[in-house]
């Protein structure tokens, strides 16, 4: 074979990938040969899965254990990342790609409190993340989350019926940022973790709450507002200023006592 026909081989090759890689950025079809060719791509086309950030698998339900942490050892800059893990796969991903500032592993059943704290401590840049039908986790796995990500904007929590207002509190206290809340379907969550959310963190502009996934509350735009500045107007002057101890304020108010 002549070169210039092995070279066109090689470009034709490269080409393929890079498409391939297109794809699966945009989210459009790609089947489980394709994937598998990405796994095996030679180590002159390792660049294109390298620079690779945004990675969406929801698609490949027939993905095997080792195709995908192939695929993750090779995209060491993933930002981006939604799929359903496991404890081990989602330690081995954040061991890995460090820079993650959006993870989505909705519906990851076996996730427990143990990874998401290792996710926390190696990926403390995280800005969005969605624990959704993660039944498992407790307020052990948001307080960690809370204390070690506090730049987090929008966190979904949804059907994660173990958390209370211990942890909902610690979020508050540490997460400034917070512009969207979902927390429905937690049911052990009540009105003065909520407030306590609503008067910390000035930016929020959703909250969804609901003591189950079928009946939800949301609180957004001018309620969100009106609901935030009625709590201030209750509190005295020098909680107003520092929020600390809202819970505490608020229960008393209520006529109920703090355990």
């Amino acid at each position: 074979m002549r070169y210039d026909e092995k070279q066109g081989g090689r470009q034709d090759e490269e080409s393929q990938i890079s498409n391939i890689l297109q794809q699966l950025i945009a989210s459009d079809a790609l089947d489980i040969k394709e994937l598998s060719m990405l796994l095996s791509a030679s180590k002159d086309n390792l660049k294109y899965l390298n620079n690779l950030q945004n990675l969406d698998l929801r698609k490949f339900t027939q993905i095997t254990y080792q195709e995908l942490i192939a695929l993750i050892l090779k995209c060491p800059n993933l930002t981006s990342v939604n799929f359903v893990l496991t404890d081990e796969e989602l330690t081995i991903l954040t061991e890995n790609c460090k820079q993650l500032t959006s993870v989505n592993v909705s519906r990851s059943w076996e996730l427990t409190d143990e990874s998401v704290k290792k996710l926390t401590e190696n990926c403390p840049n995280l800005t969005i993340v969605n624990f959704s039908s993660c039944f498992l986790l407790t307020n052990e796995g948001l307080i960690k989350l809370a204390k070690n990500c506090k730049e987090l904007t929008k966190v979904n929590f949804s059907g994660c019926y173990n958390l209370t207002d211990e942890g909902l509190i610690k979020l508050a206290e540490n997460c400034k940022e917070l512009t969207n809340v979902d927390f429905s379907g937690c049911c052990n969550l009540t009105d003065e973790g909520i407030n306590h959310l609503i008067i910390n963190c000035p930016h929020l502009k959703l909250i969804t709450t609901g003591k189950s996934l079928l009946n939800k509350t949301t609180l957004e735009g001018e309620a969100l507002k009106q609901r935030r500045e009625e709590l201030m107007q209750r509190l005295p002057t020098h909680v107003a200023n520092d929020p600390s101890d809202i819970v505490a304020v608020l229960a008393q108010q209520s006529g109920r006592s703090q355990d």
